[in-house]
């Protein structure tokens, strides 16, 4: 039993890890770059929500959702949040 142990732990992580990135798209998103020269990155689509993060002009992130004048969006660094539809083209 005890043998059996680590490799369930394996199972459980590699099934987390699938379902996490499955929540966070494909890779095949539609890309948008910053516009402005910052832009904060929050976790909800409103100047209300919390800032997570940041991006800066140029960067390229992928767009995963679009609501209302804000969009979610995926940083190159992996980090998920919504962001002013009009500071990205």
């Amino acid at each position: 039993m005890g043998r059996m142990m680590p490799q369930a732990v394996l199972l459980l992580l590699a099934v987390a890890v699938s379902i996490s990135v499955a929540a966070e798209g494909t890779g095949d998103e539609p890309l948008v770059r910053v516009s402005a020269s910052s832009l904060n990155v929050r976790e909800g689509p409103g100047t209300s929500h919390l800032v997570v993060g940041s991006a800066v002009r140029g960067e390229i992130l992928a767009l995963l959702e679009e609501r209302e004048g804000w969009v979610r969006v995926r940083t190159e660094k992996g980090l998920v949040g919504w962001v002013s539809a009009g500071f990205v083209e």
